[in-house]
């Protein structure tokens, strides 16, 4: 691989002088606009290309992305893949307004999908050509005869003509997380960090590749007294709101203001540390019923009258909603019809949202089917952003990532049972063994489908 990217180096390092010597100012503005988009992002593909070829004397290896939790600046210097446009300096004449930039408005922006995408979203869930009981079917919405945006348009790249430089970026994104494959597994105070720990802010195709590669090395193999040592503090200390009210009545009634001060000091720190691992717990079991519920939506989609139930679904959704369930309170079933047919615009917005909260939960079952539990523990997975919030080169990522390990050897794949047992230590650990039995039964019920 490393040979590989420095031929192409050798090949990007022979057009540099070209791209120095040209009289520009002889040339027209249209070619002079060529010229500078041409040369700049040779510029940029040469430095993601040497960036991506590992170094000797690099004293940050490429596959210890949880050295980002430790060191917020260890990915300060990571190729801004979404990005094909870098900051200017205010005194630059080279500004993007006048070399016409071709950056999309929002770019820095997490990128939103309009609507679900095709292999992820929810089974036979939009019954665009049929209206859902008096709604009457929009008419901006696409038919048949019009292109939807899965299709092939006529201006799209054509196999012979020049593909976007995007494409290569998306490359080395996936060639540089397959690289870390089979790497050995993070220890379980990284693991710890991960879970309750502060998280740096950085560009977000630099933490979702950051993610891939986590899952990719696995969880350790460690006991349950092995983890109950790393969290220590937060290890079973999930703290009620009654908890805290009546240590804080208690604490008003000591005369000493002095005592009073170390108690009260004593319990914000408690609390604050309980209050982080009870996140973490929360989320895990958030994302565990949002797997079941995937599992159920995709299950009773195969059913007979598929599309009839899911209109059904969303629609008795809407008016549970407690948004808008003061609506239809105490209403007979034809004046519930009545003003369901009156709040047509606000159920469509509403379903909107709906559609794109189903997607979100069925690509979270598809990444635990596709990694395992450890999907589970790592927060960038929450399943309320995987649809919203996501980078624009996330799906082709995601799917190459996913080719590969369905092709490759299972002896240098994570293992499963690792991560199984890890999920059920560190929630035990944190809040008990309810949960953690809980968890068990889950693993157990609903193992994923990994390679």
């Amino acid at each position: 691989m490393a040979s590989h990217l420095n031929a192409i180096l050798g090949h990007l390092d022979a057009i540099e002088p070209l791209c120095q010597h040209m009289s520009l100012p002889l040339t027209s503005p249209n070619s002079r606009y060529l010229a500078f988009t041409v040369c700049e992002r040779f510029q940029i593909l040469h430095r993601l290309v040497s960036r991506s070829i590992p170094q000797a004397d690099d004293e940050h290896p490429a596959n210890d992305v949880y050295a980002c939790l430790r060191n917020y600046d260890h990915y300060g210097d990571v190729p801004e893949y979404d990005d094909w446009h870098e900051p200017r300096s205010d005194n630059d004449p080279h500004s993007d307004e006048e070399l016409r930039s071709d950056k999309e408005p929002g770019d820095d922006e997490p990128h939103v999908d309009d609507e679900p995408h095709i292999d992820d979203e929810p089974i036979d869930d939009e019954p665009r050509d049929e209206p859902i009981d008096d709604e009457p079917i929009d008419d901006d919405e696409p038919r048949d005869d019009e292109p939807r945006d899965d299709e092939p348009h006529d201006d799209e790249p054509r196999d012979d003509e020049p593909r976007d430089p995007r494409d290569a970026a998306i490359a080395l994104r996936i060639t540089r997380i397959l690289s870390t494959l089979g790497a050995s597994p993070p220890s379980p105070s990284d693991v710890a960090l991960l879970l309750i720990g502060d998280h740096p802010k950085h560009k977000l195709a630099d933490l979702e590749d950051a993610a891939f590669i986590r899952l990719l090395s696995g969880l350790p193999r460690a006991s349950l007294n092995d983890w109950a040592d790393v969290f220590d503090a937060s290890a079973d200390t999930i703290v009620t709101m009654a908890d805290i009210v009546a240590h804080s009545a208690n604490h008003d009634t000591v005369a000493s203001i002095s005592q009073r001060l170390q108690l009260r000091h004593t319990a914000l720190v408690t609390t604050q540390s309980a209050h982080t691992a009870h996140t973490a717990v929360h989320r895990i079991l958030l994302q565990i019923d949002t797997i079941k519920f995937a599992t159920d939506w995709q299950a009773r989609q195969q059913l007979p009258r598929g599309k009839k139930w899911t209109t059904t679904f969303f629609r008795t959704s809407f008016m549970q909603d407690p948004a808008f369930s003061h609506e239809f309170l105490g209403l007979t079933e034809n004046a519930a019809n009545a003003r369901f047919a009156l709040l047509s615009p606000q159920f469509k917005t509403w379903r909107n949202s709906a559609r794109l909260t189903i997607s979100s939960r069925n690509r979270l079952l598809k990444m635990y089917n596709t990694f395992g539990p450890a999907v589970l523990l790592d927060p960038i997975w929450a399943a309320t952003s995987l649809v919203r919030g996501r980078s624009r080169a996330f799906i082709p990522v995601l799917d190459a990532i996913a080719h590969h390990l369905d092709n490759a050897d299972p002896s240098s794949l994570p293992s499963p049972s690792h991560a199984s047992s890890a999920l059920i230590n560190i929630t035990t650990v944190l809040a008990g063994d309810l949960v953690g039995t809980h968890v068990k039964h889950f693993l157990e019920e609903f193992a994923p489908h990994v390679p």
